[in-house]
């Protein structure tokens, strides 16, 4: 079992719900991929398990947040989103949950990537 402070070694300033949050939503994405699209990741070794990383996504599908997530595994990440998806209620409380930054787009802010680089 780990300890919470290997928990929030990795990933600072969330407390371990968050977490544990993050790796069952993960697994289960994890699962759901490999059965229905047969998914595989190669390279995970190179991801730095401490220190800044940027993780960027062309954006192809709709399944890019799930794919990121099972490729990032045990280095969970805040993901920058349009301010339109944080309209629909639940859907708003979902990627609230994960960490998501609102952008609006086409505004130039620069606010949301300041967050993102103070995480």
């Amino acid at each position: 079992m780990l300890s919470y402070f290997q928990f929030s070694r990795r990933s600072p300033g969330r407390n371990m719900f968050l977490i544990l949050w993050w790796d069952l939503s993960m697994f289960t994405c994890m699962v759901l991929m490999k059965i229905f699209y047969r998914i595989s990741v190669t390279g995970r070794r190179n991801i730095p398990t401490t220190g800044p990383v940027l993780f960027i996504s062309t954006h192809q599908t709709f399944l890019d947040p799930s794919i990121n997530s099972i490729c990032t595994r045990y280095r969970p990440f805040r993901p920058i989103a349009r301010f339109s998806l944080f309209r629909f209620k639940p859907f708003a409380w979902l990627i609230s949950s994960y960490g998501a930054i609102s952008i609006q787009q086409g505004s130039g802010q620069s606010a949301p990537l300041r967050i993102a680089l103070e995480q």
